[in-house]
């Protein structure tokens, strides 16, 4: 039972570890300052040499020089990736490799949000495929930073439930691996018993919830944060937990 059941977990930390991206970091934080100062210094030639060719059909000069508007002359005091992902995909006709990549740049009291999109084909030059950029009010670090000043009633029902329902989830697994049960009955209740359904997000930034009622969470709560973007605060209801709980209870008063 205990092979099986380390088994599973095993594979349920496996496939959350092994996602498919291909990371080059230093590489590509380069190709997006290369881009950033290419636009600052008005070099618009140098982004659309790098552009899809489906981009450069359209007008991208107007949009490029509207983006340099918004930056000051001065040179950038701070750049920090905000954000940064890459993925390789390989079929038939060889490999492109995606990545989003986002940088923020802060010049004194202005701060910005630039953010890429591009692809390499086979290994070759990064294709260009997406550019914006987006003042801030202030810094993500203050913008997007875990407080409790002006949340309502919904984030501190759903932190509550992040928290509560994975101590609900352990405590009932480890009276589960406790009990006396049959090992197989044993095993197919702790399987259930680690994961929570029906999940509800909450991006604590913006307040913004989902609910995906076919998502099965590990141990039911959580929360992600990628980059310097927001907290999002992740609950499921512990459902075969508190199955287990109340058929725990009901053994024990029944129990002579």
């Amino acid at each position: 039972m205990i092979k099986v059941f380390l088994a599973v977990l095993g594979l349920s930390v496996f496939l959350t570890a092994c996602a498919p991206d291909v990371l080059d970091r230093p590489a590509d934080v380069g190709t997006a300052n290369q881009l950033f100062s290419a636009l600052q210094d008005g070099r618009y030639d140098l982004i659309e040499a790098m552009a899809d060719p489906e981009l450069r059909k359209k007008d991208l000069r107007s949009p490029l020089i509207q983006m340099r508007s918004l930056l000051p002359s001065s040179p950038a005091t701070s750049m920090t990736v905000a954000q940064y992902g890459a993925v390789k995909i390989m079929d038939a006709a060889g490999t492109v490799r995606r990545v989003n990549l986002e940088l923020q740049a802060g010049f004194g009291e202005q701060w910005f949000l630039a953010s890429f999109q591009w692809r390499t084909e086979n290994q070759g030059s990064a294709i260009l495929e997406g550019f914006h950029l987006q003042p801030l009010a202030m810094p993500l670090e203050t913008l997007n930073a875990f407080t409790f000043q002006g949340k309502g009633g919904v984030h501190y029902a759903i932190l509550v439930l992040a928290v509560l329902a994975p101590a609900l989830s352990v405590t009932a697994l480890a009276l589960c691996l406790l009990s006396s049960m049959p090992r197989r009955r044993k095993v197919l209740w702790a399987v259930g018993i680690l994961f929570g359904v029906c999940q509800v997000s909450l991006n604590w930034t913006s307040g913004e919830v989902m609910v995906n009622p076919l998502f099965f969470q590990f141990l039911s709560g959580g929360y992600t944060r990628a980059g310097l973007g927001p907290f999002v605060v992740r609950a499921s209801v512990p459902l075969f937990a508190l199955l287990f709980l109340v058929r725990w209870y009901r053994d024990r008063r029944q129990a002579p």
